[in-house]
């Protein structure tokens, strides 16, 4: 019984990180959408170090992971 248990969850994991892979970049307005928050306060995030962002392309990427773990 506890082998199939064990087995069971090791199932729901791997099925929990599959899904979650996807980590998609959002501009700052999407991100903004995203956790309900206005772009002045992402803006601050990124300006004091809390939240990670990408300016290569010119304008503030956001990956919806490092957004995930900044708003917990």
């Amino acid at each position: 019984m506890e082998t199939r248990v064990i087995t069971l969850l090791k199932e729901i994991k791997q099925l929990i990180t599959t899904q979650t892979t996807e980590d998609k970049w959002l501009d700052i307005n999407q991100a903004s959408e995203y956790c309900s928050l206005s772009v002045s306060s992402l803006r601050r995030g990124i300006y004091n170090g809390s939240l990670k962002a990408s300016n290569r392309s010119g304008k503030k990427l956001i990956k919806q992971s490092e957004l995930e773990n900044w708003l917990n």
